[in-house]
């Protein structure tokens, strides 16, 4: 890994998901809500397979979510 960098943005209320780029590896995802969140959890969801975004869902608008990723692409 050469470096890390961070997604961040705002999310609506239900299932949104924030991506790397393409070959690189998301090493972790946070939120800031003060709405329940419903789902917290790296994409894919599939046991095993190498994470390459994070998604959420939540009951209400107004949240910030962030994933942070591995630079790992030439």
């Amino acid at each position: 890994m050469s470096d890390a960098y961070i997604r961040a943005t705002t999310a609506d209320t239900g299932v949104q998901e924030l991506d790397c780029d393409t070959g690189d590896v998301a090493l972790s995802g946070g939120y800031q809500s003060t709405s329940p969140v419903l789902m917290d959890r790296p994409l894919p969801p599939t046991d095993g397979s190498t994470p390459t975004g994070w998604q959420w869902e939540f009951q209400a608008a107004g949240n910030n979510i962030y994933v942070v990723c591995a630079n790992v692409t030439p």
